[in-house]
């Protein structure tokens, strides 16, 4: 079962979908984005996709230049990228540390597989994004409680994190709490 409010966004050097990706793109059913190379560099594009559950498909001139220029936000804050390759590029993935929200495609690819990649994709992308949520809601509760909080690291008792609360109640501010 595919996400169904999702979509596809699909970055080619090219920027136009050949017709073997195109037959895959159709089989899994899902809308998809197609976005230049140019567009992709844009700051307001990649905040989108940030924020968005959606899979990215890149290929690999596409890929790299996103993974130049990652510099502004690190590769693992993105979303879901499923890395095109073609046979011939497999050996230039060495160069590149790839994170864990990077797959590898290879193409041509069987339409079954496919689907799987994606569906699997988006599986990976919802669970990252609902933990980012749910670290999110800690972390307000704990800096917006009333009561004072410690977070105190078990191996040697130092203070890691302090809520203003505990601040107020030790009349110390946080970094001093926290480097004792």
């Amino acid at each position: 079962m595919l996400l169904t409010d999702s979509h596809i966004n699909i970055t080619l050097q090219e920027n136009t979908l050949p017709t073997s990706l195109m037959v895959l793109v159709d089989y899994v059913g899902i809308e998809h984005r197609l976005i230049s190379p140019e567009r992709l560099l844009s700051q307001g594009i990649r905040a989108d996709i940030m924020k968005s559950c959606d899979v990215w498909l890149l290929d690999y001139a596409s890929f790299s230049l996103l993974y130049q220029q990652s510099h502004f936000k690190p590769m693992e804050e993105l979303p879901e990228i499923l890395l095109l390759l073609e046979e011939n590029e497999i050996d230039k993935t060495e160069q590149l540390e790839l994170t864990d929200n990077v797959g590898v495609v290879l193409l041509p690819c069987i339409p079954e597989l496919f689907k799987i990649q994606i569906h699997q994709a988006q599986k990976r992308t919802l669970r990252r994004h609902e933990k980012k949520l749910e670290i999110e809601r800690h972390s307000t509760l704990f800096l917006n409680s009333s009561q004072a909080k410690l977070l105190v690291d078990p191996t040697d008792g130092s203070i890691i994190d302090a809520n203003p609360a505990a601040s107020a109640l030790y009349d110390k501010n946080i970094e001093s709490l926290i480097t004792g």
